[in-house]
């Protein structure tokens, strides 16, 4: 039994040795393996010292890229740039790629870095101005050419569809190569003043032709030479910016066909001031400099007719052909509206908004009058025909052209003020002529009482046309200043002259005729008077002179009875 136990304690103190020995080595181990932990803490905390040095670096490059890129972007010219303004002809592709340089170019020159490595970029970017501007030159000036040999080809459908269209290139011009600018200006300016000198000069001699032929004429109201006439508002038609139709050149062909002079000085006027309120607009557009940023340059909140409000309506063509442009609803219309330039795609045409640096202005108005300065010496000489021939218009024609050319005035005050000074020295011209016919026709009423046998009914016929006939001119007056009333006033008090020498001539009349008893001269008197009166009742008018004139009449039928 003692041996068994020996045996068991023997086998006992083994095992406490083997697990001492084991302990030891898990000693050992726990030692290393704290040593090792140790050395990790520290690696990690290296880590995680050079981790937060890397993110603030890249932090840093960050936000370097962020002020870099714009600044690369704009000074690295990309080789599909330089491809397109190399190696193609300006076109519809060049207007982003002009845009893009004209970016680029403004980078460079106003960059702020001291030291720019972008010499080589600095080089390029001029070599692809100069090559672009020269080619844009040759590209305006080639499409002015069919202009100096023919104008077969209409101007203003290649202002709109072509030159406005293209405003982009010619702006470019303008900020970065002046000199090839004016160039273009200069080639531009000396094609459309031939254009509109030699379409002028054949519409008004085709004008002049027709006036050679002669009209009907009323005469003075107190002319025994003379003919009454049926009234009609034809005169009146001429006194109106949208009254009667244009007169076409080609009529003039027809050797049957004749016009009043008021219809020529308003066919002509029409013209002139359409082709000049057109004209005026487009330099305004292409030739102005708008003081914006490149960034604006390509927006613009102003449309010169709203889409909304345009129709397909011929233009008023000098040749007598119509274009197929954009027309507001009448004529009076388009040039009451001070944006009234005639395109198809005004929104994407009108780069400037309008809106022009003054010195920009002052350019553009010397541009105007280079090329517009043919429209009004032809004008001007063909008017001063009218109203310096032996045998003057009638007295309503000429009122008719006054009132035609107050319509022009108000309009070209509020869309072409070059235009205002000539038709100004027109209406100075016109007055005068006026004043003076007005007093030639109480002249001719007075000497009637020198006749022996004057035609009492004839004359009251034609006064009775002449007074409807200028109150129809003045129903049709839409200025409402204070000076269109001092010129009204002025008119009415000439007619009432000219009734007043009319009153006088029939009582004077009927005292010489002798041979009538006292009541059949107040019989000839109440027929005399009844007849004027109903010829005034015939035209109803509105026009408080109009009434006023028909009630003096009836007093004067009253007094008799």
């Amino acid at each position: 039994m003692n041996a068994s136990r020996k045996k068991e304690y023997e086998d006992l103190q083994a095992e406490i040795k083997s697990s001492g020995e084991l302990l030891d080595l898990l000693s050992e181990l726990l030692a290393h393996f704290q040593d090792d932990l140790s050395s990790v803490s520290t690696s990690i905390a290296q880590l995680q010292g050079r981790s937060k040095l890397i993110e603030n670096r890249l932090e840093g490059r960050r936000s370097l890229e962020h002020k870099l890129s714009p600044f690369i972007y704009n000074t690295v010219i990309p080789p599909s740039l330089i491809s397109t303004i190399m190696s193609s002809e300006p076109g519809e592709a060049w207007l982003p790629a002009i845009k893009e340089l004209e970016i680029r170019l403004v980078s460079l020159r106003t960059s702020s870095f001291e030291k720019r490595p972008i010499d080589s970029s600095d080089h390029v970017a001029d070599k692809l101005r100069l090559a672009a501007a020269y080619k844009i030159r040759s590209f305006f000036i080639n499409a002015f050419g069919p202009f100096r040999t023919s104008i077969t080809t209409n101007l203003q459908i290649t202002q709109s569809s072509f030159l406005l269209k293209y405003r982009l290139l010619f702006a470019f011009l303008q900020r970065h190569s002046a000199r090839i600018a004016h160039e273009v200006q200069k080639a531009y300016v000396g094609t459309a003043r031939w254009y509109f000198e030699t379409s002028f000069r054949r519409y008004v001699r085709a004008l002049d032709k027709i006036k050679a032929r002669g009209w009907a004429k009323v005469g003075l109201v107190g002319d025994p030479q003379s003919t009454t006439t049926a009234f009609d508002d034809s005169v009146i038609l001429q006194s109106k910016l949208d009254g009667a139709d244009v007169i076409l050149a080609y009529l003039a062909e027809d050797s049957s066909f004749q016009q009043s002079p008021e219809a020529l000085f308003r066919s002509l006027s029409l013209v002139a001031i359409d082709n000049a309120i057109s004209e005026w607009s487009f330099a305004n557009h292409f030739f102005g400099q708008p003081s914006v940023g490149i960034h604006q340059m390509t927006e613009s909140g102003s449309t010169l007719f709203p889409t909304g409000s345009r129709q397909d309506v011929g233009r008023f063509s000098i040749s007598g052909s119509s274009t197929t442009m954009g027309r507001k609803d009448s004529f009076v219309s388009s040039m009451a509206d001070s944006e009234s330039y005639i395109t198809e795609t005004p929104s994407e045409m009108n780069s400037n908004g309008g809106l022009n640096e003054p010195k920009s202005q002052t350019a553009i108005d010397l541009v105007f009058k280079q090329v517009i300065e043919p429209v009004f010496e032809y004008h001007k000489t063909f008017t001063s025909s009218l109203l310096s021939m032996n045998d003057l218009p009638d007295t309503n024609s000429i009122y008719a052209m006054i009132q035609l050319n107050e319509g022009l005035l108000s309009a070209t005050s509020r869309n072409c003020a070059a235009f205002e000074m000539h038709l100004m020295a027109i209406k100075m011209k016109l007055w005068p002529i006026f004043q003076g016919k007005m007093n030639k026709e109480v002249e001719s009423v007075g000497l009637l009482s020198q006749k022996k046998e004057p035609n009492v009914k004839l004359v009251c016929q034609k006064y009775v046309w002449f007074f409807s006939t200028m109150m129809g001119l003045e129903f049709t007056r839409e200025d409402t200043s204070l000076a269109a009333a001092g010129s009204e006033s002025k008119v009415l008090n000439e007619i009432i002259k000219l009734r007043d020498a009319l009153v006088s001539f029939i009582q004077h009349h009927a005292q010489k005729l002798t041979s009538l008893t006292d009541a059949s001269r107040k019989d000839f008197l109440r027929s005399v008077y009844q007849d004027v009166q109903t010829g005034l009742m015939a035209f109803p008018s509105n026009h408080a002179h109009s009434q006023a004139e028909a009630a003096y009449w009836r007093e004067l039928l009253w007094r008799v009875r």
